[in-house]
């Protein structure tokens, strides 16, 4: 996605054309909903996902598949490299260690792409396992799924906020 799909009309929107909007600004708005609902209800918008993807894609310069594929999210140019996209929002005071929804073993992907968000949905970082090595450490245990802490801990964090921050 570049950034130039943020730019454009912004008159109403008709059944099924997403172009008259500006996605950016949708995002923003569904993180400071998401955030809103948050406080006032402590519960979460399932809207995650949706912004990962969308931050994954504008910071890293993915897109997505042409047709959609088992497993894969999003993928390079040359979809040489293609990921399955983790994410998780960590709020302060949580009494459990964050876990990764279960990871899908079939697919083509290459990679997993753990984005993390702070209490905003504002993302803050990135981080990526082979996929090798994901499968093997998310078998451990049975669940097929892992902790954000040990994917911090195996992975490579390849974007970060601190990085890019003014």
């Amino acid at each position: 996605m570049d950034k130039a799909a943020d730019k454009g009309n912004t008159e109403p929107m008709s059944s099924g054309d997403l172009s008259s909007y500006q996605i950016g600004e949708l995002m923003e708005q569904a993180r400071q909903l998401a955030t809103d609902f948050r406080i006032s209800t402590g519960k979460t918008l399932p809207v995650g996902g949706e912004i990962a993807l969308y931050d994954a894609s504008r910071l890293l310069g993915l897109g997505e598949p042409d047709t959609p594929t088992a497993g894969i999210d999003l993928q390079s140019s040359d979809a040489s490299t293609r990921f399955q996209v983790k994410s998780r929002a960590l709020f302060s005071g949580a009494k459990s260690a964050p876990r990764l929804g279960s990871i899908n073993p079939n697919g083509n992907w290459t990679h997993l792409l753990l984005v993390l968000m702070n209490e905003s949905y504002q993302t803050t970082h990135l981080y990526t396992l082979e996929r090798k090595v994901a499968l093997s450490e998310a078998n451990i245990g049975g669940k097929n799924a892992m902790t954000v802490a040990k994917f911090k801990v195996i992975g490579d964090c390849i974007w970060s906020q601190e990085c890019v921050a003014p």
